[in-house]
């Protein structure tokens, strides 16, 4: 059995010709299925593999996703097994990534109708991914799967926790170091506690890590 403390990241594995058609039967495509799929890979089979790799070949396809997920223009929010997932069709998702100039396999551009296929993207179009992408720094982007913060600086603790137990693992059996580490990111930011003079106590930052999976 998986010690779930030891962080292992698994190699992708393209998609088969069955796996094509397989997925591209499928009504819908969760958040995180379309980040594998979309390149032409396998969704990781279990949880823990699945978010950690999602997170470390996919991050800055995740935040895009995020942004627009954010800005009304992709999925829709279901609740799967007491989790709430983001969900929308293969279609949708292959169009929104060409939109963004996300790598596609050819196999999901051929599923588009032909007047998608020939449609040129516009340029505007990655101006506004690029412009959203800088007004939106992703610490501030939160993750889907977590639950609603209780205060706003709970989106970015959770963000920096992440990076820096895929930076050091061993953060994970670490807790202490870990919340300080974080403050101090938090602080590099300029993210402050209330009054915006002081950087939160590490203490403090314990409360935005409870009911949060980080590998």
């Amino acid at each position: 059995m998986n010690d779930p403390k030891v962080r292992i990241i698994r190699k992708l594995e393209p998609l088969s010709d069955s796996d094509f058609k397989f997925w591209g039967k499928k009504d819908s495509w969760t958040l995180g299925e379309a980040l594998f799929l979309l390149p032409g890979y396998k969704p990781q089979d279990e949880e823990f593999y699945f978010r950690d790799a999602m997170f470390v070949h996919f991050q800055e396809e995740y935040q895009l996703a995020i942004s627009s997920i954010h800005a009304g223009k992709l999925t829709k929010k279901i609740k799967l097994a007491g989790q709430r997932r983001f969900i929308d069709s293969p279609e949708n998702w292959i169009i929104w990534a060409r939109h963004k100039s996300i790598n596609i396999s050819k196999s999901w551009e051929l599923m588009l109708p032909i007047e998608e296929r020939t449609n040129k993207i516009p340029n505007q179009d990655n101006k506004e991914s690029n412009q959203c992408s800088i007004s939106n720094p992703p610490w501030l982007i939160p993750d889907p799967n977590d639950p609603e913060p209780e205060q706003p600086w709970y989106t970015s603790a959770r963000y920096f926790a992440r990076q820096l137990v895929i930076d050091d693992s061993t953060l994970l059996t670490k807790r202490d170091l870990l919340v300080e580490k974080i403050a101090k990111s938090l602080d590099n930011v300029n993210i402050k506690k209330r009054g915006g003079k002081k950087p939160f106590n590490p203490d403090t930052v314990k409360k935005a890590l409870s009911n949060i999976y980080f590998g």
